[in-house]
């Protein structure tokens, strides 16, 4: 029974920053495919836009 649940899984992954973006640039130092599907934490992203401000 177990076998057929297999493979449907729910992968939860929560990122947070404290001031809202990475200042480093991440992807020289991990892979995209290892990133959340749409992870920005640059100043560009929407989130950092949205707590502080287009700055």
């Amino acid at each position: 029974m177990y076998a057929a649940f297999a493979m449907y899984k729910i992968i939860y992954g929560e990122q947070i920053f404290c001031n809202y973006y990475m200042d480093l640039d991440y992807t020289k130092y991990i892979p995209k495919e290892y990133l959340l599907d749409g992870f920005d934490a640059t100043t560009d992203s929407d989130y950092y836009k949205k707590m502080l401000g287009d700055k």
